[in-house]
């Protein structure tokens, strides 16, 4: 027998099979910004940051089958609300080594979800007074990021663009952006900072272990849809996907 034919052969045997991890992409709780979408508010950026993975727009209930074969299932921007076999489904794939993001859009919609995994958020906007990208002051740059954490690795400046603020609960789950002590909960929605209303550094962004997976909570969907996926937005998105596939 040929001996390079049998060295080939060898190192065939020896090499580790690559196979593409399936990352799942809930749309099936009235998502309106998709990963199909390249229009402005769509997420095909932020799916690219995925690479060469199975990407897969899931419109239907998510439950044990769904999941049974996925690798990271994304949830951004969900407008209905998910059942209790789901959560369940949800809270076991992340415990039994899966990993979840979550980019909120309506976040107390999202606050069972959320709970399930020991996060909670608030019940209204948050506004800030520092660090803003416009005149808008629910569109303001973290003024404090975590750069210890490999999701905020060679970042420097995080745009959000509405966002509610949440906080880790939930041992191995840490906050990792912060606004300034001069953002406050826009409570009443009259777009100014009111005596009554609290103030605070507020979170933005927790991850973490839950069990043997992984969670990345961003109190934010729109930080990472095309128009502003760019910049340091857009080294956050390759840093997330990285790290939901280790």
């Amino acid at each position: 027998m040929n001996k390079g034919w049998i060295a080939a052969a060898l190192l065939g045997l020896l090499a580790p099979c690559a196979h593409a991890a399936k990352v799942v992409f809930d749309e099936g709780h009235g998502q309106q910004f998709t990963l199909a979408q390249r229009l402005p508010l769509g997420l095909s950026g932020l799916g690219e940051q995925f690479g060469a993975q199975e990407l897969v727009s899931h419109k239907g209930v998510l439950d044990k089958a769904a999941l049974a074969d996925a690798r990271v299932l994304v949830i951004s921007g969900a407008f209905d609300p998910y059942s209790e076999a789901e959560l369940a489904a949800i809270k076991a794939f992340v415990e039994q080594g899966g990993r979840l993001a979550v980019m909120l859009h309506v976040g107390p919609l999202n606050g069972e979800l959320l709970n399930r995994f020991g996060v909670a958020v608030t019940n209204a906007a948050i506004r800030e007074q520092q660090h803003l990208l416009g005149e808008n002051s629910q569109d303001f740059a973290a003024a404090r990021i975590d750069r210890e954490h490999p999701l905020f690795a060679g970042v420097n400046k995080v745009g959000f663009y509405g966002v509610w603020a949440i906080k880790a609960q939930a041992e191995g789950l840490m906050d990792l952006a912060f606004t300034s002590d001069s953002a406050w909960i826009d409570l009443n929605r009259n777009q100014m900072a009111d005596a009554d209303e609290p103030r605070d550094a507020w979170p933005l962004v927790v991850a973490g272990k839950v069990g043997a997976g992984k969670l990345a909570v961003f109190g934010d969907d729109a930080m990472f849809q095309n128009a502003f996926l760019k910049g340091d937005n857009l080294r956050l998105a390759q840093n997330l996907a990285a790290w939901l596939l280790q």
